[in-house]
């Protein structure tokens, strides 16, 4: 019986925070974004807020790679809380954070993109040509879409 990428969350429950942000992005702009980041970190509504900045050298990728999109910096952001009260604020820093990144955004980490809110985001993790990909083999080995992807392949 296939599950949809819903069905899996909610089977997670005892193991993944209820209350949880989290997006990445890649970049070649570190020192402005650190600054965006430190900027904005101040404002976090959460005791709970972690903002990973890992810089590599060297950022390149092995050809056909499914993991097709990086850059020297990689930024995660993870926010958790309790409450349900607090969901708005929270996630409102979350997407703040984001938006004031975006000039900077060279693409996403697919494991730890937030497209479940956002699914617009899981187009950014793929090169097109690795995109493109994605869908021919999903096109020719899964047409009837037994295996739920956790964003549409459009």
């Amino acid at each position: 019986q296939s599950k949809t990428m819903q069905d899996l969350l909610a089977a997670s429950v005892d193991v993944i925070p209820h209350r949880h942000a989290v997006d990445t992005l890649w970049t070649s702009q570190s020192a402005p974004v650190l600054k965006q980041i430190g900027e904005h970190f101040l404002e976090s509504p959460s005791p709970e807020t972690h903002v990973f900045a890992n810089y590599r050298a060297s950022s390149t990728l092995k050809p056909d790679a499914a993991h097709s999109v990086s850059a020297p910096m990689f930024i995660l952001s993870s926010s958790t809380w309790a409450e349900q009260k607090n969901d708005e604020e929270c996630l409102r820093w979350s997407d703040g954070l984001m938006e004031r990144l975006q000039r900077y955004n060279e693409g996403g980490y697919v494991n730890e993109t937030d497209f479940i809110r956002h699914p617009e985001r899981a187009r950014q993790c793929f090169s097109e040509s690795s995109w493109s990909r994605i869908k021919t083999v999903s096109e020719q080995y899964d047409p009837d879409a037994m295996f739920s992807a956790p964003f549409d392949l459009g």
